[in-house]
């Protein structure tokens, strides 16, 4: 590869790293293309070398998200109560562009595209697979379903403890999910996420 291609690259790289920190922290239609390249210190003609389109960039920036961010995939090893406490715990540092997406950017993937919508379902189902192998030693034939109460109230406590402009209601709604799921469902499973 070339110097202008390896150069093209790591530009490319950096806009969507600097697209995906912010989708997270101000939301998809929250930041305008100019203020990407902006940041990255291109300018906005340079944009259509990396994309066709914005709805491009938001495919690719939202897809570097998601592999960017907490994902149950990189608490591998964990046991299932260590990989929600820490789930929780970075929320509690409060730090919106590096949160996981599931808590950012549903409500605007919601209303977005069909690709977008297909991004988050295959990372939802990661992530619920995740959740359930980590419930193995549980010996329930609902296992798929405490997994999903388990996602679901974690992403829940996570998207109200960042909207709460109370700091103690915020720790309260994190701290109050995380001892209600180690006592209803995680009690003594001793098993890794595989």
């Amino acid at each position: 590869m070339g110097h202008s291609q390896s150069k093209k690259l790591r530009t490319h790289e950096r806009i969507l790293e600097v697209a995906a920190r912010r989708f997270r922290e101000r939301g998809i239609e929250g930041i305008s293309i100019s203020e990407i390249m902006k940041e990255v210190g291109v300018t906005i003609g340079g944009f259509y070398k990396h994309f066709p389109s914005r709805e491009a960039l938001v495919v690719e920036a939202v897809s570097v998200a998601f592999a960017n961010t907490t994902s149950w995939n990189q608490l591998a090893g964990y046991r299932l109560s260590e990989a929600v406490d820490q789930y929780l715990s970075f929320s509690r540092g409060d730090d919106l562009p590096a949160c996981a997406v599931f808590s950012c950017l549903t409500g605007d993937i919601r209303r977005s595209s069909s690709t977008l919508r297909e991004i988050l379902d295959s990372n939802l189902l990661q992530t619920l697979n995740a959740v359930e192998r980590g419930l193995d030693n549980c010996g329930s034939v609902d296992r798929g379903r405490k997994a999903a109460t388990i996602l679901a109230a974690m992403v829940g406590a996570v998207l109200l403890a960042y909207a709460a402009s109370d700091k103690t209601l915020a720790h309260n709604l994190l701290a109050g999910v995380s001892d209600e799921l180690h006592r209803t469902y995680l009690g003594d499973l001793s098993s890794p996420i595989a």
